[in-house]
């Protein structure tokens, strides 16, 4: 004769388990007032050409090796008016 007490008591642990995306209630108000600034980052007059995830390195010539300097996106940037074109890793 079989029981069914194991499935009735995982069916109770699952129903009293903490839901994770519960509301708590908890309210936090915030330490210091912040007024809303506007910043810039010197490519509104630019327009990108070319933007690409990469890797910058750099060869030591003591080790005879190339060495790691970062990592991040790498954007050509052609100004509007002048058509001059640079280079920006951020």
């Amino acid at each position: 004769m079989a029981t069914n007490e194991p499935e009735h008591e995982n069916r109770d642990a699952e129903e009293t388990g903490a839901n994770e995306d519960e509301d708590t209630g908890a309210q936090v108000a915030p330490i210091v007032r912040l007024e809303e600034v506007a910043v810039t980052t010197c490519e509104e007059d630019e327009d990108a050409v070319l933007d690409l995830k990469s890797k910058l390195y750099r060869f030591d010539k003591e080790a005879n090796q190339w060495k790691k300097r970062g990592s991040g996106t790498v954007k050509l940037l052609k100004h509007k008016d002048t058509g001059k074109i640079r280079l920006v890793m951020s």
